[in-house]
């Protein structure tokens, strides 16, 4: 999935590490003569390189960025009482990750763009959402479950 880089920091170890929009990082070295990446030795170089898209494969395996923070459960929602508007494609928003956490019967979950793959949720699991992605859920009709929106950790957290 592609997610675009909003700034730059560095390892323990010293190497150049990108921090994407999604909240995860991803080392960007230049090692040649496998990795070619000339640009992040330079501030320049770094500077030119925010907004551009890189593929962020913990997305697609949809991780939840570590040290995101719980803005607390959403209320339970029954298969019975699902809003109609949850029944069509829904979209996530841009700035948080949703864990959806299935209490009883069983909810698929389906993206509805390329990256990660459709996921089966029974009861006591729970998966992570990435922000602004695409998709529909298809609840079973016993299904109990409810969401988390997460946020990032910021200076007042």
């Amino acid at each position: 999935m592609k997610r675009a880089i909003i700034g730059f920091t560095k390892d323990e170890h010293g190497n150049w590490v990108a921090l994407l929009s999604c909240g995860h990082p991803q080392h960007v070295r230049h090692d040649p003569p496998f990795t070619l990446r000339p640009w992040v030795e330079s501030a320049a170089g770094r500077a030119g390189k925010i907004g551009v898209a890189l593929n962020c494969v913990r997305c697609d395996r949809l991780e939840l960025p570590d040290g995101w923070i719980a803005d607390g459960r959403g209320d339970v929602i029954t298969a019975t009482g699902v809003p109609s508007r949850w029944w069509r494609i829904q979209r996530s928003d841009a700035e948080h990750w949703l864990t959806l956490e299935v209490i009883r019967g069983c909810v698929r979950w389906i993206p509805c763009q390329p990256g990660p793959s459709l996921q089966v949720v029974d009861a006591g699991n729970a998966i992570a959402i990435p922000p602004d992605v695409m998709y529909r859920l298809d609840w079973s009709e016993d299904a109990m479950s409810a969401f988390t929106r997460y946020h990032r950790p910021n200076e007042t957290d």
